[in-house]
C-alpha cells in the first residue's frame, strides 16, 4: 500500500483499494480501510481532508514512509508531488493520472506502467535520462506487439514560447519514440495543437475524457501533421514497427 501511494502521488481511498484489489493484495474494504488508519496513525501517510467534493480522504506518502521505503530499495531521488505547485491543482492532476492508470488496468492492456517517481529518480540520479520529467512511461499490449510511449497530462495550457522550449527538449529524447499529450478541454487541447512543430517524437493530441473510454482506439491528433484524426493504437504500432525496421519504406512498414 506504501508503495502505491508513494506512486501515485495523491490518490483517494477507493483508487487505492481497486490497486490493491487489482493485484490482489485486498479483498476486503474494512481491512483496507484499517490498514489505511495505521499507517496515517504511524505518519508513514498523510490524510488530507477538504480537498475534494463530499467526504472522501485525498492519501500522499510522508516523509517517514518514504524513508522506510527507499531503504526497502524503492527508487526515488526525493523530489516529490508536494513541490510541483499548488496543492489542490497538484491533487486534481494526480488523481485524474489515477484514472487513466486505472482504466488501462480494467481493459488488461497494462503490462508495465512506470512512475513519474522513478522517472524523475532516474533522470537526477542516472546517466540514462528521459528528454523530461513524464508523468508516466506506458507499456501496452497493441495489436499483438509490446508498444511504449511516454505519457503527459495537461490540465492547464502553458505559453507558446514555453511549449517551443518543450519541443526543444524533446527533440533530444532517444529513448522513446511515441508521446501521448492528455487534456481535459477542447480549448487546452486545441492550444497544444497550434504549439507543437513536427519532429522526430511522435507527440499526439487527445481528450482524457475520450481516452479513459476508447484507449488504444482513441481518436488522436499528432502534432505538426494534418488536422486528420488517427486511431493512438495505429500510430503506437507504426512506431513500434519503425524502431524495430528503422531502414523500412512506408509500403514495407504497411506490411509489417
Amino acid at each position: 500500500m506504501l508503495e502505491y501511494v508513494l506512486r501515485c502521488g495523491f490518490a483517494t481511498s477507493r483508487q487505492l483499494f481497486e490497486f490493491l484489489q487489482m493485484d490482489r493484495l485486498e479483498r476486503s474494504r474494512a481491512s483496507f480501510e484499517q490498514r489505511l488508519r495505521r499507517l496515517s496513525q504511524h505518519c508513514l501517510i498523510q490524510k488530507h481532508s477538504g480537498l475534494l467534493t463530499g467526504h472522501e480522504w485525498v492519501y500522499s506518502i510522508a516523509p517517514k514512509g518514504v524513508s522506510l521505503l527507499v531503504e526497502l530499495g524503492e527508487l526515488y531521488a526525493g523530489r516529490g508531488v508536494h513541490e510541483q505547485g499548488e496543492r489542490q491543482l497538484v491533487v486534481n492532476h494526480w488523481l485524474d493520472i489515477n484514472e487513466i492508470h486505472l482504466a488501462l488496468r480494467r481493459r488488461q492492456l497494462l503490462v508495465r506502467w512506470t512512475p513519474e517517481s522513478e522517472i524523475r529518480s532516474q533522470n537526477d540520479l542516472t546517466t540514462f535520462k528521459y528528454a523530461k520529467d513524464y508523468d508516466a512511461i506506458v507499456t501496452v499490449t497493441c495489436d499483438g506487439l509490446d508498444c511504449r510511449f511516454a505519457l503527459e497530462y495537461e490540465r492547464f495550457p502553458k505559453t507558446r514560447t514555453r511549449y517551443e522550449q518543450i519541443g526543444a527538449e524533446l527533440d533530444n529524447e532517444v529513448h522513446l519514440a511515441t508521446l501521448l499529450y492528455l487534456a481535459p478541454t477542447y480549448h487546452v487541447l486545441s492550444c497544444m495543437k497550434r504549439s507543437f512543430e513536427p519532429q522526430r517524437l511522435v507527440i499526439c493530441l487527445a481528450l482524457s475524457s475520450e481516452f479513459v473510454t476508447c484507449l488504444l482506439d482513441t481518436p488522436v491528433h499528432v502534432a505538426g501533421r494534418s488536422d486528420r484524426l488517427v486511431r493512438f493504437g495505429d500510430v503506437l504500432t507504426q512506431t513500434a514497427s519503425v524502431s524495430r525496421y528503422p531502414n523500412a519504406s512506408q509500403e514495407e512498414l504497411a506490411i509489417l
